[in-house]
């Protein structure tokens, strides 16, 4: 009985495994589909954050290198400032004007604030803020060099502290604020520890960002410079507002003054893929898994007609490395486009320093040049002999002897490609056919003297 209902029970066993796992596959398939998109998605919102970090990261660099510039030029300016002439002087201020639109003004101020010397002549006075003068007053304390907070135009006359927002804590959106902005960059003057008076440089906010932020980099996002209480202190949106979605704050990090260039992307979080596509795709990859069936034959059939003629290609190499026929092929203009083994041994020369070469050929006899070269100029008229006999130098400066068989090279539409060589080295030949002239004047000797003796002895008689 137990014996008749074991096959039985093993059918129920085996019959769901054999049906659930292509079941749990195609569901694990369809999961896999369904996840794809929104892992896209995800993937796709951290890239563009790590992109737009990196892009404001560069910007930030980009802002700091030019300011630092003119913070040098402004040092070297104040290093000869007391030994310039009035002209010189005058020269080397607009100089610094012309080096970036940012900057409006250059003063030279002494140690009661009187303007020594203008980049603008035609406006011999000039007024500071409240935040200025206080930069101003730092700068000479501490013989650093600062900077002060921005102020609008307006307050340059009024003398208004420029510092009067209120912090405003958890807000995190840049409040709007006049716009027009400038700032103010102290450099002291010391000589001896002495107070001589200071350097002014006068930036545009607005103009820093026109001029220091790439375009493209502004077309993708609203760049916006903000003080410390996330007031609008210039800002640059070629492409329109921000989203929102990816932003980035970086401080400038400039001694007196706090301001963070804060960048949003235009750009909107990525949508996920609409079902209608992911149906798409799975009927997509049905059809993929057809074609792969299909390629995989295509490709087993390949493989075959490639082995075939991989082992054509090694026994027709082995035949022409077997050969002790030198091989030679040229294209129309004598470039030597293949050798075998056998020509190689012959002019004692490696491949490498054969193929590719032009006439004359380093294989050539001195002697034999101005032969070999007229048999190769008359190669192009068509007129050339089958076969000829001349003398190769190997490179260990020995002389061969060979015997060259020429022949048109055609292609496979029956257009001549080049010139094929047959190579031989016939110096067991010459040596031979030496020894048998040897042999001959030899024998033409002793039937010389044979014959002179006879005479002598017919004399004698």
């Amino acid at each position: 009985m137990t014996s008749l209902h074991t096959p039985a029970q093993g059918l129920k066993l085996h019959s769901p495994v054999r049906w659930l796992l292509p079941v749990v596959l195609v569901l694990l398939f369809l999961a896999i589909l369904l996840w794809l998109p929104w892992q896209a998605r995800q993937m796709e919102s951290t890239e563009r954050q790590e992109q737009l970090i990196a892009d404001t990261l560069w910007v930030e660099q980009t802002i700091r290198f030019q300011m630092a510039r003119n913070e040098e030029n402004l040092a070297s300016l104040g290093a000869d400032i007391g030994a310039l002439p009035p002209a010189m002087l005058h020269e080397r201020l607009r100089q610094l004007l012309k080096n970036g639109r940012e900057l409006q003004r250059v003063l030279w101020l002494d140690a009661h604030d009187r303007v020594l010397a203008s980049s603008h002549p035609e406006a011999p006075t000039a007024a500071f803020s409240a935040a200025s003068a206080a930069a101003a007053e730092r700068a000479r304390k501490t013989g650093n060099p600062q900077y002060s907070q921005p102020a609008p135009p307006d307050e340059l006359k009024t003398g208004a502290g420029a510092d009067t927002g209120a912090d405003t804590g958890a807000d995190t959106a840049p409040v709007a604020a006049p716009l027009g902005l400038s700032m103010d960059y102290h450099l002291p003057l010391f000589r001896d520890k002495r107070y001589l008076g200071s350097l002014v440089a006068t930036y545009q906010l607005s103009i820093m960002l026109d001029d220091m932020v790439p375009w493209w980099f502004a077309q993708d996002n609203q760049i916006t410079l903000i003080d410390r209480d996330d007031r609008v202190l210039a800002q640059r949106a070629a492409a329109g507002p921000g989203r929102g979605f990816y932003t980035h704050k970086r401080a400038l990090d400039l001694p007196g003054t706090t301001i963070t260039l804060f960048t949003d992307s235009v750009k909107s979080a990525p949508r996920l893929l609409p079902n209608l596509l992911v149906g798409s795709v799975i009927g997509l990859s049905l059809c993929l898994l057809g074609s792969l069936l299909l390629l995989w034959r295509h490709i087993s059939r390949r493989l075959e007609a490639e082995g075939a003629l991989r082992q054509q290609m090694s026994f027709r190499t082995a035949m022409e490395n077997s050969l002790s026929t030198g091989l030679r092929a040229r294209d129309l203009e004598g470039r030597v486009t293949y050798v075998n083994a056998a020509f190689c041994h012959i002019v004692g020369y490696p491949a490498d320093e054969v193929l590719g070469k032009l006439p004359p050929m380093p294989y050539w006899a001195p002697e034999a040049v101005a032969d070999c070269e007229r048999r190769f100029a008359s190669l192009h008229s068509g007129d050339f002999t089958p076969q000829f006999e001349t003398v190769f130098q190997r490179a260990d400066g020995r002389r061969i002897p060979v015997l060259i068989l020429e022949a048109p090279l055609m292609d496979h539409d029956g257009r001549q490609a080049g010139w094929m060589s047959s190579v031989l080295d016939i110096s067991d030949r010459k040596r031979i056919e030496e020894l048998n002239r040897q042999q001959q004047e030899m024998l033409q000797n002793s039937a010389r003297l044979a014959t002179m003796g006879e005479i002598a002895s017919m004399l004698a008689h």
